[in-house]
């Protein structure tokens, strides 16, 4: 039933702020009380108390659920749901070492960049020059081979074709399978799925891993053998379910980000003139420095944090675990859910301005630029959730944003693009969530892709 409610009310909520103007409000579902958090400063405040509101309790019960893990693995998993010392809660510490700003992340983020220039480098080009494709799919299989090499190495399962459709068989319906009430009869075509990416993974533990695993997925395996599982097709299976963390958002955030820069010549040609300066042209090779984009290029940047604020849809959740008066005024009662909607705090008016509900991909270009606009910023630095916050703030943001930006910069740089009907982009329908923390994009959309030179591109 949480995740069900989760799931389904995120532009409710947002209606409901901007009907009441209520800080916080309480939704009382059979058995279940849900506070609902909508100011920025009670947000804040909730995520301290890591004591009294844990996420803990939330993933164990919907992990198990998702991986099909033993009951042996599950309870290993449950244990201690409310300290670092615990399998969930411990996880983010295990592993930021890898991809923080460091070297593990420069090697992560240098193979994803080097599979994308791969990628573009084989298009297979008619004899005008161009490649014709479906924009979703193409950016969607692209991503998915980028994190995925620089994730498992050489032996990456996801570089078989039938795993790769295997995947995108399984990941709409993992929030299914998440829940409850769901019948088995339901997800049986995504039970099926994930029972062969479960194979595929048990043969990379069994003969492949360690073998050219980043420095990212060796935390993830010893995280979980430290914690007593050795079980190897537990361990597969949890690396299945893991695995929808760090690609699900990465392909329809790319997307929105190229739609919005290649249907807009203005965006275009500002992030086209602030790329220029980062190839470096020797011996008739162009080199870009990918490493430099996220700090150089404030206006793709910008576009970027527009695209998490305008389609993300994530929900920060915490459950009650003890009494707790929050703020000294609300009091949330031991058993309840915590909601702290990131599309509310996206679509305030009283931070973001009368065009809120406008793509403007310049809105971010003060904050990044540290211009001081004094509390404007202060302000939306706190009210942006694209990656959440507090103590449960994704972990992998640095490398989702780095890939992102590398794989984007690439394209705007080598290529047009151009939609099939009559060149002119039309409205991008979307299609849902599901599961995701950014709102998937209609995938219908049919595109050239033309290359702007025939000149021999590489990574610096």
């Amino acid at each position: 039933m949480i995740l069900v409610f989760i799931h389904l009310i995120p532009s409710k909520l947002t209606q409901n702020r901007a009907k009441y103007g209520l800080s916080a409000h309480t939704l009382r579902l059979p058995g279940l009380r849900i506070y609902v958090l909508n100011k920025a400063s009670l947000i804040n405040t909730a995520q301290k108390q890591r004591h009294a509101l844990s996420f803990g309790p939330i993933m164990s019960d919907a992990i198990g659920r998702i991986a099909g893990t033993s009951k042996i693995t599950n309870g290993a998993i449950s244990k201690d749901l409310l300290t670092d010392d615990g399998f969930l809660l411990g996880f983010n510490k295990a592993v930021y070492h890898t991809i923080s700003p460091g070297s593990s992340l420069k090697a992560l983020t240098t193979q994803a960049a080097i599979t994308f220039l791969n990628r573009i480098d084989t298009l297979q080009l008619d004899m005008e020059g161009k490649c014709r494709v479906s924009l979703s799919a193409w950016i969607r299989s692209t991503i998915l081979q980028g994190t995925t090499d620089a994730v498992y190495g050489a032996s990456n399962p996801f570089r078989d074709p039938i795993i790769e459709r295997a995947w995108y068989s399984f990941e709409p319906g993992v929030t299914s399978l998440a829940l409850r009430i769901i019948p088995a009869f339901a997800t049986r075509k995504t039970r099926q799925a994930r029972a062969t990416l479960v194979e595929s993974f048990t043969e990379y533990f069994t003969i492949s891993y360690p073998k050219g695993a980043s420095d990212f997925m060796k935390a993830r395996y010893n995280h979980i053998i430290r914690h007593g599982i050795t079980n190897v097709r537990d361990i597969a299976k949890l690396e299945v379910a893991g695995a929808f963390s760090i690609i699900t958002n990465s392909a329809p955030t790319a997307l929105w980000l190229l739609y919005h820069i290649f249907s807009n010549p203005i965006a275009l040609k500002d992030c086209r003139l602030e790329l220029a300066p980062l190839i470096h042209e020797r011996s008739g090779v162009c080199y870009l420095d990918t490493e430099s984009v996220k700090i150089l290029c404030p206006i793709l940047h910008s576009t970027l944090h527009e695209v998490l604020r305008y389609y993300g849809v994530a929900q920060s959740v915490r459950a009650v675990v003890e009494d707790h008066k929050l703020d000294n005024v609300h009091l949330l009662k031991k058993g309840g859910l915590v909601m702290m909607p990131s599309t509310v705090q996206h679509f305030d008016q009283a931070v973001w301005g009368s065009d809120v509900d406008c793509f403007d991909h310049r809105r971010f270009l003060p904050m990044l630029r540290n211009i001081p606009t004094a509390d404007a910023n202060i302000s939306m630095r706190t009210a942006f959730r694209g990656f959440g916050g507090g103590q449960q703030m994704c972990p992998g943001r640095h490398f989702a944003v780095t890939e992102i930006l590398s794989l984007v910069a690439l394209m705007v740089l080598r290529l047009d693009i151009i939609p099939v009907n009559d060149g002119q982009w039309p409205p991008m329908d979307i299609n849902s969530a599901k599961g995701s923390a950014v709102i998937i994009p209609d995938d219908k959309l049919d595109v050239y892709f033309v290359l702007r030179d025939r000149k021999t591109w590489a990574l610096l």
